[in-house]
């Protein structure tokens, strides 16, 4: 899943392939039947997407599979996910509220959306600092002190208790007390 997640994150095709034919199985195992019968299928496509859509492909290999919403690392998405921000930023601004009852106010809502949506988000690039980082979030100083703080807690923890991934016993044990669930 973390592989999956990278592909995205860094627009890196080949890497989605790979790691969406990694979740396939995973799908049946969870039953996600819709997931387990279609990924192996997007799959395929996506495999056979160089021999059969040689200008997608080469799109694709340039990360043109995934937005880029901002000039951080790490921070490129799909375009579903996008779109549902975008979606959702609309709706933040009353969006469709009252508009169903009048199909021309809709219609109008529906047509002109993406492109308010647009011109909010060059207004707000212009009024964003030019010395705004481009680092990712999590690259900041005091989440690392976080983060650092949080893994030797955790190595205390297991130098304390012991690993539970390697635990032979075979009852089940709350990690942190050590008691065997009934």
């Amino acid at each position: 899943m973390c592989r999956f997640v990278r592909s995205l994150r860094e627009g890196h095709f080949p890497l989605y392939v790979q790691a969406c034919d990694e979740l396939c199985g995973w799908f049946h195992v969870l039953d996600h039947t819709n997931y387990a019968r279609w990924l192996p299928v997007h799959v395929r496509d996506m495999v056979e997407i160089a021999d059969k859509h040689p200008q997608v492909h080469a799109e694709f290999m340039k990360d043109n599979f995934v937005v880029q919403k901002s000039a951080r690392k790490f921070s490129l998405m799909a375009k579903d996910q996008a779109h549902e921000q975008s979606n959702k930023s609309l709706q933040a601004h009353g969006g469709a509220v009252g508009l169903y009852e009048n199909p021309e106010a809709l219609t109008l809502f529906m047509l002109t959306g993406p492109d308010c949506m647009w011109i909010v988000e060059e207004f707000e690039a212009i009024n964003d600092s030019p010395t705004s980082s481009t680092t990712h979030h999590e690259e900041g100083h005091s989440l690392q002190v976080k983060f650092r703080k949080d893994v030797l807690s955790f190595i205390k923890v297991v130098e304390q208790l012991g690993n539970p991934f390697l635990a032979t016993n075979q009852e089940l044990v709350v990690l942190d007390i050590q008691n065997v669930m009934e």
